[in-house]
């Protein structure tokens, strides 16, 4: 999604409101694949792709989540079983999870997905699910270690 203006249409159209935009620039590993969450050492590199979410709190416990890239809309609840479905959006399901259990309150959200980071391309995104997820009072503050 290059351009933003783009995807707050596609929002409106989708879910109606005003979303907040977040950007997570893609990334190289120059070294260090599969050694970050270890503990090791890296060298990651910003490159000029990004991924981009659109989002907007709601006032139940339903996620919705559109992926720009697979032209798709799914609605999950929060709390509810996950499963293991091997879908896109186990990842954010995952997230709201991962937090659920922590202990944060997560409101439902309405979520726009899109990323110009080829998948399957080797390169890969910052956790932007995880990092919109600080900003929305769940029990962290921005400057806090994730566990």
């Amino acid at each position: 999604m290059a351009d933003p203006a783009h995807g707050k249409e596609e929002f409106h159209k989708l879910f109606g409101g005003e979303p907040r935009i977040f950007r997570a620039p893609g990334r190289v590993n120059l070294i260090g694949g599969h050694v970050d969450y270890n503990e090791g050492w890296v060298l990651p590199i910003a490159i000029d792709r990004a991924c981009h979410v659109l989002a907007r709190a709601r006032a139940d416990s339903t996620l919705r989540i559109h992926s720009v890239q697979f032209g798709e809309t799914v609605e999950h609840r929060i709390g509810a079983p996950r499963g293991n479905t091997h879908h896109w959006s186990d990842y954010v399901r995952g997230v709201a999870w991962a937090l659920g259990e922590a202990g944060a309150k997560l409101p439902g959200e309405d979520l726009l997905i899109a990323s110009d980071v080829p998948v399957g391309s080797g390169l890969s995104s910052q956790n932007l699910p995880g990092t919109i997820s600080r900003p929305r009072g769940c029990g962290q503050s921005p400057t806090s270690p994730a566990r």
